[in-house]
């Protein structure tokens, strides 16, 4: 076969399509084409750091392709502070929310939670601006609380979440949460909830806007960013803003803003020696480590002490007004989007509100008619007595205590089984190069994600 020929990439052939498709697998011809992207923006601070986190990206992937943490978590910090230089909150946040995603596929999962919780005071300071982000960060947490075999506090995590996702109208972070709360039950072993959630997930069923439980939760929420957080301090990265959080290293915008002036060459980064031993290649990194390498955290009690923050007093309950069994029109409108609350102005309802048949959960056949059961208490005792005879009553006490008993065995047994099977050795152990790999794919997805989201900011 003809090798393929090497390309530059020029502004006049950065749109065709053999650049395009060289693109999803040469990392080369990608690190060309978004340099070439930067050099034309106008923002110089955004510029300089574009140009430094593309500089960074081959030795931070190399560092964890190797898994030499301490060094790759060095190399992170001074992302961070770069991130700092350009005094754009949207810049800085980004980072920390691929930095803690990089950490949590790493299984470093302590720091993760910390920069996710730096994430969500963050956003929690900016009046609802950042809620997208707040969102994530709460997702995030619950991620780590899983690998920590907490999954109560992870299903604490995803109901706040849910809350965020009503009050903007998310309904994409909505299915997450759905989806992820089917995992936490199954976990927990209420297979009655987890397939609840689980079915609302797979059939994108939303609760509707209009449902007491959505109202509370939108309305309590609000209520406590409006009591709490009155102001937004997060517009631009200042000392006010930095003083709500807590990045454990120091911090000097000044001299980062500086930095990043000078450019990514003035920049030191950590020396690299490649050596030959038994016909492989090592790399070994000589640098000082800074602070957030050398950090220690307790992330199963930093959750804790999230959780007891007054943000999480109000947990939604299990959401039960559904889109798809509370609007007659679904049936007949699969292939449309219409939301149950157009049904309910027709003038058919606007006339006779009391007309039900067609909306709400199909009644129970088997169930008495509403007038009829009222009419039953008009009667007189002695007709209520012969009424009663005449029905047929069976009781069976031993049949309904072996039913008993024998659904909580198998509740035992089920839930039994699934704290045993989850995370079984053997089969961690046989599919961890598939999983590590994985994992690094996605890594690098995220990190070409990230520059495409960045040339986009203002």
């Amino acid at each position: 076969m003809r090798a393929s020929q090497k390309i530059v990439v020029t502004s006049e052939n950065m749109q065709t399509q053999e650049v395009k498709r060289r693109m999803k697998f040469d990392p080369q011809i990608r690190q060309q084409v978004s340099i070439l992207k930067i050099k034309i923006l106008k923002n110089q601070p955004l510029k300089k750091f574009l140009l430094f986190l593309v500089g960074k990206e081959k030795i931070l992937f190399e560092l964890l392709r190797l898994k030499y943490m301490p060094q790759a978590i060095d190399i992170m910090q001074s992302v961070i502070e770069m991130a700092l230089g350009t005094n754009n909150i949207i810049v800085f946040t980004e980072i920390l929310l691929f930095i803690a995603e990089t950490l949590e596929n790493f299984n470093q999962i302590d720091l993760a939670i910390h920069f996710y919780n730096q994430i969500r005071i963050g956003c929690t300071y900016a009046k609802q601006t950042l809620d997208l982000y707040k969102m994530k960060s709460l997702v995030g947490l619950a991620n780590c609380c899983m690998e920590f075999q907490c999954y109560e506090c992870g299903v604490k995590f995803l109901k706040k979440c849910l809350q965020y996702a009503w009050i903007n109208n998310n309904q994409e972070f909505e299915n997450i949460v759905y989806q992820k709360l089917g995992i936490f039950y199954f976990y927990l072993g209420n297979i009655e909830k987890a397939t609840f959630y689980h079915e609302r997930s797979i059939n994108y069923d939303y609760e509707l806007e209009n449902s007491p439980l959505r109202q509370l939760s939108c309305d309590t929420l609000r209520n406590f960013l409006n009591k709490n957080f009155p102001k937004n301090c997060a517009e631009n990265i200042n000392n006010i803003f930095l003083s709500k959080l807590d990045l454990k290293f120091h911090i000097d915008i000044v001299q980062f803003q500086e930095d990043l002036i000078k450019g990514p060459e003035s920049t030191p980064s950590p020396r690299i020696f490649i050596s030959s031993q038994d016909c492989s290649r090592r790399m070994s990194v000589t640098t000082e480590f800074r602070e957030l390498a050398n950090l220690k955290i307790n992330g199963q009690k930093l959750i804790t002490q999230i959780l007891n923050q007054q943000e999480f007093d109000f947990e939604v309950y299990t959401p039960k007004h559904s889109f798809r069994n509370e609007s007659s029109c679904f049936n007949f409108l699969k292939n449309k989007k219409i939301h149950p609350q157009e049904v309910f102005h027709d003038q058919k309802y606007k006339n006779n509100p009391f007309v039900l048949n067609d909306l709400g959960v199909e009644p129970n056949k088997n169930q008495l008619n509403f007038a009829e059961y009222l009419s039953k208490y008009k009667l007189s005792l002695q007709k209520k007595v012969d009424l009663r005879l005449q029905q047929k009553f069976e009781i069976n006490i031993q049949q309904k205590l072996q039913y008993a008993v024998s659904s909580n065995h198998k509740a035992f047994e089920r839930k039994n089984k699934i704290l045993l099977t989850h995370k079984n050795q053997e089969n961690s152990k046989k599919n961890k190069p598939l999983e590590e790999m994985k994992k690094f794919n996605n890594i690098n997805t995220l990190y070409q994600q990230l520059i495409n989201k960045l040339l986009s900011v203002q």
